[in-house]
């Protein structure tokens, strides 16, 4: 094992395997107690698993559109509101990682000019049937690309990348005078992976190689350059989520952000807040957020 943040050498053991494949284990550097997945996998090799899908097709997820927007429609919109107050009327956004489009395409009905940046040859095609905002097949590891924007989105993204350092140096260049970068990982300190054995072994997966930390994304994103960072904390997935994992030992794989809903939160409503404010009050919720300056 090499650390793809220090060079280091020496690591321990996270978990011998992932829940798709048995190529690769987890481990944590000693010296910067960065965790990644070793060996790490090529450039090649991450543009076929991402060109044939197999991030969701590996769990059986459905790639119906209708599936897909009902599943990522709250986090689409809370991460509207979380960018648009940091925008002015027509600001330039690109999105990395676009995914399936449907963020772009909510940026684009806010009036601003969203452009998105998806690898996935998969991903690219279902994007085109969800909006009508560029999605650019540009993968910034290995390709040139010169342009400047207001603000830059990487949501669920960073954890992907193999050199995540020489990545963020090359979107800080993409910035203009000002402008911000939104970022969003999973978190590492997840409370539900000390207390759910299924969670722990379904959490670790082919798709990510790096597992963020409060302190570990701040170090990546401080040797990139970054010098204004502000980190914050959310609570995707709802106690229903939890009470699955804890009992069943099974993920909600068709609407794992959804809260408690309908009558349930009419009387329930008040456990679900306490729930994911107490998640993100301790930092033990299953999301990291960060907001940079160049």
């Amino acid at each position: 094992m090499v650390c793809i943040f220090c060079t280091a050498t020496r690591s321990k053991s996270i978990a011998s395997k992932l829940r798709d494949s048995d190529a690769y284990s987890v481990v944590e550097c000693t010296r910067c107690h960065l965790v990644q997945l070793t060996p790490v996998p090529r450039v090649a090799a991450d543009q076929k698993f991402y060109d044939e899908g197999l991030q969701a097709k590996n769990i059986g997820l459905s790639l119906h559109i209708t599936n897909l927007k009902r599943k990522q429609l709250p986090d689409v919109k809370r991460r509207a509101e979380w960018v648009m107050p940091h925008c002015k009327p027509g600001a330039k956004v690109l999105d990395i990682g676009s995914g399936y489009g449907f963020f772009v395409e909510e940026l684009r009905k806010r009036g601003l000019k969203p452009t998105g940046m998806e690898i996935s040859k998969t991903s690219r095609a279902i994007a085109k049937k969800v909006t009508s905002v560029n999605i650019l097949n540009i993968n910034l590891i290995k390709d040139s690309f010169h342009r400047a924007y207001d603000v830059i989105t990487m949501f669920h993204v960073l954890e992907h990348i193999s050199e995540p350092v020489k990545f963020l140096i090359k979107v800080r260049t993409l910035l203009s005078t000002r402008g911000k970068l939104f970022v969003e990982v999973p978190n590492r300190d997840d409370l539900m992976l000390k207390h759910s054995r299924a969670y722990r072994d379904f959490y670790w997966q082919r798709a990510h190689i790096s597992y963020f930390n409060e302190n570990t994304l701040l170090m990546v994103m401080r040797k990139s350059g970054f010098k204004t960072i502000r980190v914050s904390m959310a609570q995707r997935y709802g106690i229903e989520n939890c009470m699955t994992w804890l009992i069943a030992g099974t993920p909600q794989l068709e609407r794992p952000s959804l809260s408690v809903r309908g009558a349930t939160a009419q009387h329930y409503g008040w456990l679900e807040k306490f729930y994911k404010d107490s998640l993100v009050k301790t930092k033990k919720a299953d999301t990291i957020l960060a907001v940079a300056e160049a």
